[in-house]
């Protein structure tokens, strides 16, 4: 109605302005009901009358996100801005699990997140890991001491804790929800509303229940690399964390391979575990009593046989994935529903792609490349090798008659620089003259 009288008021204007001719006056004072009724028919077209989008959105079942972050500092503006973008979509309900709450400036998006969704729900994770905390049930305070001296394992029970959280005391209805999106929030980027909602269509619409899990990258190199190995098991059972992190794999740049080779995909790509970054879940699927992201938190009737598979799936200090823990549960419950007969234990251990799970192409999430994550990390190991190549393409034009004196001089200053630096002034494998200098050198000087 505001644009329907600004613009009868330019026509009514243009109208009565005595600067123009008697003719073009005419004009435009009949050009007025003309343009008025124009727009009321677009308008019309356009949108039913009396239609509210948030009445309409209010009639539809929320989405749940719950996300972990250590620091709400850490979460970078964009995606501030997607989750705002996502609740002007959808109605959504917002769960973060934070460590630091932030500055004055998280607090204003917060505020936004706060006014723009349906519900926004903040917990500090010092309630679950308080020992004496009045929220912790007597099966997470007997976990809790054992995830303290592990970072893998308090992911998983801080994931596990929270879901317990939002049903037990958020007030959470979970026959309600329409999709939950497990996500990490210190990423640079969120997926295009487009490929999200495709994502949460795909798990709304399957009956028994299904994963939909990102297709996760960081760059290096000027190239994209899947990120998050350490979740990934392939729909034949291999654990692609060794193959892709050694140094064979670095070398053949395996996580740029397979990270081609999904978003060259037409459809998604099955496994049998991923995460990525975010995962789309089937809510009565992922708020499974049975299941949980730790292993101390399964149900009894699943435990005996997910540790048999879990043996597989180890890193070097002997933990799994949370991710893998809670994917592989649910497979085993859906797996444990259909069977009648558990009198062969093998059958159930053995036949696991059960559950729908698999990476959307297009559900593209970045990453900062961390290069001091760890020592399996591409990126450090990639840095190392450069360093390495310059120092040794540096020592041979300090060798040859390529570079003037001044650069050498220079390269000499740097070197013994370095050495004082890694105090090793008087070892004989870093001294200048004891460089190798092969039989042309010698001949030469």
């Amino acid at each position: 109605l505001l644009r329907l009288s600004e613009r009868g008021e330019m026509c009514r204007t243009l109208a009565h302005d005595t600067s123009m001719s008697k003719f073009r006056r005419l004009l435009f004072l009949l050009a007025t009901p003309v343009i008025l009724v124009s727009m009321c028919s677009a308008q019309s077209a356009s949108a039913p009358p009396f239609s509210n989008s948030n009445e309409s959105q209010r009639t539809k079942s929320p989405t749940l996100l719950i996300s972990l972050v250590k620091d709400l500092n850490e979460v970078t503006p964009e995606v501030w801005t997607s989750l705002l973008s996502l609740c002007s979509d959808r109605p959504m309900i917002i769960s973060i699990l934070f460590s630091n709450l932030g500055s004055e400036k998280t607090e204003t998006y917060l505020e936004a997140v706060k006014s723009s969704c349906s519900r926004l729900i903040l917990v500090s994770d010092s309630f679950a890991l308080d020992g004496k905390s009045s929220l912790l049930s007597p099966l997470y305070q007997s976990i809790l001491p054992t995830t303290l001296n592990s970072r893998i394992r308090k992911l998983g029970y801080l994931r596990a804790w929270f879901s317990d959280y939002l049903t037990n005391n958020a007030s959470l209805d979970v026959s309600n929800l329409s999709s939950v999106l497990v996500v990490d929030l210190d990423i640079l980027s969120f997926p295009s509303s487009s490929s999200l909602s495709h994502a949460i269509s795909k798990v709304e619409s399957t009956p028994k229940g299904s994963v939909v899990c990102a297709n996760g990258y960081e760059r290096w190199l000027l190239m994209r690399h899947y990120y998050d190995a350490f979740a990934l098991i392939l729909k034949n059972g291999d654990f692609m964390f060794y193959r892709m992190t050694r140094a064979t794999g670095l070398l053949l740049l395996l996580q740029h391979r397979f990270y081609n080779q999904v978003s060259k995909m037409d459809t998604n790509f099955p496994v049998q575990s991923c995460f990525g970054g975010l995962a789309v879940y089937s809510p009565l699927l992922f708020f499974d009593s049975k299941c949980s992201y730790a292993i101390q938190a399964v149900a009894a009737s699943i435990r005996s046989d997910l540790e048999l598979i879990l043996k597989q799936y180890l890193d070097p200090e002997g933990d799994t994935c949370e991710h893998t823990v809670m994917n592989l549960c649910l497979n085993l419950a859906q797996l444990q529903s259909e069977k009648k007969d558990r009198s062969d234990r093998t059958s159930i251990a053995s036949s696991r792609n059960a559950l729908d799970i698999s990476i959307q192409p297009d559900l593209l999430i970045s990453r900062d490349a961390n290069i001091f994550g760890a020592l399996n990390n591409p990126t450090l190991v990639y840095t190392i090798m450069l360093l390495l190549l310059l120092s040794l393409v540096l020592i041979s034009l300090a060798k040859s008659d390529l570079l003037p004196g001044w650069a050498k001089w220079r390269i000499r200053v740097v070197w013994s620089r370095f050495k004082r630096l890694v105090g090793q002034e008087n070892n004989q494998f870093l001294r200048w003259n004891s460089l190798p200098c092969h039989g042309r050198c010698r001949r030469r000087s």
